[in-house]
């Protein structure tokens, strides 16, 4: 899976970013002792764990934090399993899930202002490390 976010840049303290899990269902096809066999995989949880601590359960969710910092999202995502061998078997459900972790992305919040309108320039540097650098 992966993080989908409608984050754009800095967050004021307080407003709220959508985080979404791109997974969904998929079918991978692949040989098992000489058989063309089809797995399943459905997602069924979806698990958000942010650096400050706290967590959140659902495929879509909005969070927000109160301190200006980077946080850290990170999402895991369960899936049930069903598996077939094609044209001699149905679907079998496979007991458990199978857990997929999303790579995590950094948000930054922070308490100065975000600017409309300004120029594109193009910098050396990352400006999430060095925001008081010129073109920033």
């Amino acid at each position: 899976p992966k993080i989908v976010s409608s984050y754009q840049g800095n967050l004021a303290p307080n407003e709220s970013v959508v985080l979404n899990s791109s997974a969904v269902r998929h079918v991978r096809n692949r040989m098992l002792l000489w058989y063309p066999t089809q797995v399943r995989f459905k997602p069924i949880t979806s698990r958000w764990t942010f650096q400050d601590g706290s967590t959140n359960l659902g495929a879509s969710i909005a969070k927000s934090w109160q301190s200006p910092g980077n946080y850290k999202v990170s999402l895991e995502v369960d899936y049930s399993v069903k598996y077939r061998i094609l044209g001699r078997s149905d679907w079998i459900v496979l007991p458990g899930s199978v857990t997929s972790r999303a790579t995590p992305i950094t948000l930054v919040v922070s308490s100065r202002a975000v600017e409309v309108g300004r120029r594109v320039v193009l910098v050396h540097w990352n400006c999430l490390q060095k925001p008081m650098e010129i073109g920033c």
